[in-house]
């Protein structure tokens, strides 16, 4: 959870006084039982149409990895399978082209010169040996 979920969540829970939930039906004064209908309820509030609670998974783990979050990490996060992860991970255009500026921006810092094959291939002869 980062801080800014930890606050709202706080906050919450210092409005609702005299129960140890944060969750509660106002009504009557019970814990929520089942997020998904709060969920389903702020949906319709706010005119979202198609939109599942699983869909927030998706959408971190996009933004994690558009933000350039290790893979493991996200995994961690999500799940402990990298292959279920890998199904909720999308790239997105913006962080394609971020990631190959990168190798641009490696470029300017080093001014490497890239070897020609001919160059590579007395390297390449040492190596076998």
């Amino acid at each position: 959870m980062n801080r800014i979920a930890r606050e709202q969540l706080l906050s919450l829970y210092r409005e609702t006084g005299d129960t140890e939930y944060v969750f509660v039906n106002r009504a009557t004064g019970k814990p929520r039982a089942d997020v998904k209908t709060g969920f389903r309820s702020a949906c319709k509030d706010a005119g979202l149409e198609d939109f599942r609670f699983h869909d927030l998974r998706h959408t971190a783990a996009t933004r994690l990895g558009d933000a350039g979050v290790e893979t493991r990490r996200i995994m961690a996060i999500l799940h402990r399978c990298m292959q279920t992860s890998a199904r909720y991970t999308h790239a997105t255009d913006d962080g394609l082209r971020r990631a190959i500026e990168t190798l641009a921006h490696r470029q300017k810092q080093t001014d490497a010169k890239v070897p020609t094959v001919s160059e590579q291939r007395p390297l390449l002869a040492a190596v076998n040996y």
